[in-house]
């Protein structure tokens, strides 16, 4: 059993011996359906994480071809903007990799950053595309 699954565990343990159902395999049970659960959690959002990631990627390489044809203070403020999204991207993984880490108690704050910090980065891109679609 997972050591960040010991709290789900526990408490669905607790839940079955107040019920009166407190067998050993309904607990192991019930601990191995909410790894299961959190593990389908996770998949999705690293799949949902990593198509922006992907979407990020390409807007962020659009934006250095038209750097590199671009006069010098229109290349300096896209040089400045890409590595803003290159470094909320870095920070939209950071959150992912805390959400992977994070235990049952933890993972609905968890998920909430990764989903804060990936609207955030959204919205950064179309800013950007916004402001230099010109």
């Amino acid at each position: 059993m997972n050591i960040r699954m010991l709290p789900a565990a526990f408490v669905a343990g607790a839940a079955m011996l107040l019920a009166g159902c407190g067998d050993r395999n309904d607990v192991e049970d019930a601990a191995d359906d909410a790894a299961a659960y959190m593990s389908e959690q996770y998949r999705d959002l690293e799949e949902t994480v990593s198509n922006q990631m992907d979407a990020v990627d390409r807007r962020i390489s659009e934006l250095e071809d038209r750097a590199r044809e671009a006069d010098a203070d229109v290349r300096a403020n896209l040089e400045r903007a890409i590595t803003d999204l290159r470094t909320r991207r870095d920070q939209l993984a950071a959150r992912l990799e805390t959400a992977r880490n994070a235990g049952a108690d933890a993972w609905e704050d968890a998920k909430a950053g990764v989903e804060s910090a990936m609207d955030e980065l959204r919205q950064a891109a179309d800013d950007v595309a916004d402001r230099f679609n010109r």
